[in-house]
């Protein structure tokens, strides 16, 4: 990467998990940090996704808060589609995510299966970005199926049938696909970690994160409780209109007006 001094350098750094989670691959790693660093020595202006990425990006790259302004994600309005449905299942919880382990997948397993056996009848859990397949621990419940990476217009079918969207991840600079699931319909309960909460607001239900007695609880209630699972979806379609992408833009656009008006 290089940069031309004449220039009003603006960077977006969306998070600092390069830096606060442990790598696989050391020099990997320090490869991909490169332009982090660069943008901290260079940029006049660091945009990122949160509060909390913004304490995090002034933790690991010695960035002075007044340097960095926080622009939250937005959110498109809903696709027309049809809910998803799948044989032999009458509900179903939908993961979204990649196959990291901050994601936080073994922790809503663990939880699913702890649920009571009224619960879990019928009941499957759809992941979306990890594996394909059905998985079958013996016990046959809950139902696990894997779909792998999926297209945008069936992840906004699956967010749209899903009884209840978990996001349990341990490590997030904000948290995207609660926002989409709101914009969608659904009911969302995430872990409280990162910047989670200023994704989903007052709009989802948290857990502390790491802790599967609280998710257990937390799914036993929204799944067994129509009332809640409603006053979460609407809600989360308040929270997902009220944080749209033009928005985002907006406040974008006004910090990229100012950086070049003050060169």
């Amino acid at each position: 990467m290089s940069w031309t001094t004449d220039l009003v350098a603006v960077a977006t750094l969306h998070d600092a998990s390069l830096f606060a989670l442990p790598p696989t691959d050391e020099a990997a790693a320090e490869e991909e940090r490169s332009p982090f660093r660069l943008a901290a020595d260079r940029a006049r202006k660091v945009i990122t996704d949160s509060d909390f990425s913004k304490s995090e990006l002034e933790r690991h790259l010695g960035l002075s808060g007044s340097g960095i302004d926080v622009v939250h994600l937005g959110v498109y309005p809903p696709r027309s589609v049809a809910p998803a449905a799948f044989d032999g299942l009458r509900r179903y919880v939908l993961f979204v995510g990649e196959p990291e382990p901050r994601k936080g997948l073994e922790l809503l397993l663990a939880a699913a299966k702890r649920l009571s056996a009224a619960t879990q009848d019928g009941l499957g859990v759809v992941l979306a970005g990890k594996g394909t397949g059905i998985f079958d621990d013996g016990l046959g419940r809950p139902l696990v199926i894997g779909l792998g990476a999926v297209s945008d217009e069936r992840l906004a079918s699956l967010y749209s049938g899903a009884a209840v969207v978990v996001y349990p991840s341990s490590y997030e600079g904000f948290g995207l696909p609660v926002l989409e699931a709101m914009a969608a319909g659904a009911p969302v309960i995430a872990s409280d970690a990162g910047a989670i909460p200023e994704a989903g607001g007052d709009a989802a239900l948290y857990f502390r994160s790491g802790d599967v007695d609280q998710l257990v609880l937390a799914l036993q209630s929204v799944l067994d409780e129509p009332s809640k699972q409603n006053d979460l979806r609407e809600n989360g379609l308040r929270r997902a209109a009220f944080m749209s992408w033009d928005r985002t833009a907006d406040a974008t656009l006004a910090i990229l007006a100012k950086a070049s008006a003050s060169a």
